[in-house]
């Protein structure tokens, strides 16, 4: 006689939280009723196989420090059961980022865990504060109207795009209060910062490594002070700031380095572009 033994299911629901210079692993429990622990492994994203699996006790949370902040890293979690089978893998990514303040209209502050829970709580008035560091990004970001996004200086705030196709940062606003974003460097993005209808202030802002740096469209009103936009080598097609039909006031801005136009503007009657003392 034989008998069959099958592997437990895998644990569900796997979400890890980022955190500062960590994250927070949870999950729902296998639905197999034998299991003994779960077990994770690292790697950082897209670096080649997981390290080894270490145990993470047998229900969660779990703190996993020592990460670097801004840095992508891939999260693999077991559920072994009480005779040392393993289930499947279920994977899923987290980048590390320090805390963010909200500083609302009213004078309160929050401390939010990223970027993109910030924003999500933000409206009209309302500051968010990026301390120093470096922060990573899985997808772009909704700068929400009205809204300040400011960091702790151009050279120690850091976003970083990490080669996506698209704008890491869009404002779309309908009701005409001003979207700023402030003392950051943006790079590594398909665009830095696209103002799409919006109105967007950007001053004391490196886009560093952008296909292009800004991108204003459909009747944006857009004023640029203070930016500069640098590639590391000469990317083709790359264009610094690109207006079309927009109302823009671009002065004391840098482009060095572009592949295709410093400044494009493609004015219509709707429209109208005004450059001052720009390098």
């Amino acid at each position: 006689s034989f008998s069959v033994t099958f592997a437990p299911a895998p644990p569900t629901s796997f979400s890890p939280v980022p955190g500062d210079g960590s994250a927070v692993l949870t999950w729902s429990a296998s639905p197999s009723t034998d299991i003994d622990h779960y077990e994770a492994a690292i790697r950082i994203s897209g670096s080649g196989p997981f390290g080894p699996y270490l145990p993470l006790g047998s229900v969660p949370p779990f703190l996993w420090g020592g990460l670097t902040n801004g840095l992508s890293y891939d999260f693999s979690i077991i559920a072994v059961d009480t005779t040392g089978l393993a289930s499947a893998a279920v994977e899923a990514t987290v980048i590390p980022m320090p805390p963010v303040t909200l500083e609302d209209s009213g004078g309160g502050t929050t401390t939010y865990p990223s970027i993109e829970a910030a924003l999500a709580s933000a409206s009209s008035g309302d500051t968010v504060r990026l301390p120093a560091g470096t922060f990573g990004f899985l997808g772009g970001l909704a700068l929400p109207e009205g809204v300040t996004l400011v960091g702790a200086g151009s050279r120690l705030t850091i976003l970083d795009g990490r080669g996506m196709a698209g704008a890491l940062l869009t404002v779309a606003s309908t009701l005409g209060d001003t979207a700023q974003l402030e003392d950051v460097t943006v790079l590594n993005a398909g665009i830095g910062l696209q103002v799409d209808g919006g109105v967007a202030l950007s001053q004391h802002v490196v886009f560093l490594d952008c296909a292009t740096g800004v991108s204003a469209i459909d009747g944006a009103d857009v004023e640029l002070a203070g930016i500069t936009v640098v590639w590391s080598s000469v990317l083709p097609g790359s264009i610094g700031v690109d207006l079309q039909d927009s109302l823009s006031l671009i002065h004391n801005i840098l482009v060095s380095g572009a592949g295709l136009y410093g400044i494009r503007a493609d004015v219509l009657a709707a429209s109208s572009t005004t450059l001052r003392y720009n390098d």
